[in-house]
């Protein structure tokens, strides 16, 4: 019987499979029934390479093909074909692409990007205005998160302090963290152009603001 882990990859990869042909979906619950010797071995070897590489773990992985190669009419992606080198490498140059794009063409992207700053801040009891601020290490934990394309560059634009943080680094520590395509003037002259994306960003902001702010009193009535 498939794991929970395995179970969710099948679904996002058959979720990527239909969505990008433009075609309904649904996840599938009932594994009882479930081809294990199809496709569990391509399952198991995607599982270990989200272990390795956990930031990967994530609907884009299985996205990133039909993103990165030229799309044809019914283009289809063996699950196996996940399980392999080139996979991770269509992956990577998948979220460089993302990076590069304007705000109103990654709304998806932006969306799951606010999901993993709010769970985030959860799990280390954080205000949003700390988020920038915390360090697990000796780097802050949010610049890990950009260099591992867990968020967005556009929260840069709208986080509390987090473009200050970025624009006080030393060029050649910028550059050496995040590679030299990264162009913050690019990205705030995108960012003014934008209305929807823009708009829908900074209220979800002031959302989760106030969000975690009742988080973490309740928090701390349940503490004392």
């Amino acid at each position: 019987m498939l794991n929970e882990t395995q179970q969710q990859i099948y679904n996002w990869y058959i979720s990527a499979q239909r969505r990008n042909n433009d075609k309904p979906f649904r996840y599938r619950r009932d594994f009882s029934k479930f081809n294990e010797e199809k496709y569990l071995p391509s399952l198991i070897k995607i599982e270990k390479t989200f272990e390795k590489y956990p930031h990967l773990r994530r609907q884009e992985f299985f996205d990133a093909p039909f993103q990165v190669h030229t799309k044809e009419k019914d283009q289809y992606y063996s699950l196996e074909s996940y399980a392999t080198q080139k996979a991770l490498m269509t992956c990577i140059a998948y979220f460089k692409l993302l990076d590069q794009q304007k705000p109103d063409e990654q709304l998806e992207y932006i969306k799951e990007s606010l999901r993993f700053v709010t769970n985030f801040c959860i799990e280390h009891k954080l205000f949003l205005y700390q988020y920038v601020q915390y360090k697990s290490v000796a780097q802050n934990d949010c610049l890990k998160h950009l260099k591992n394309h867990q968020i967005s560059w556009y929260l840069v634009l709208v986080l509390p302090g987090f473009l200050s943080l970025i624009q006080a680094m030393p060029l050649d520590e910028f550059s050496l963290y995040f590679g030299e395509e990264i162009d913050i003037n690019h990205l705030i002259t995108a960012w003014a152009g934008s209305r929807v994306t823009r708009q829908f960003l900074e209220k979800k902001v002031r959302e989760i603001d106030q969000f975690l702010i009742q988080k973490n009193l309740e928090n701390n009535r349940i503490t004392k």
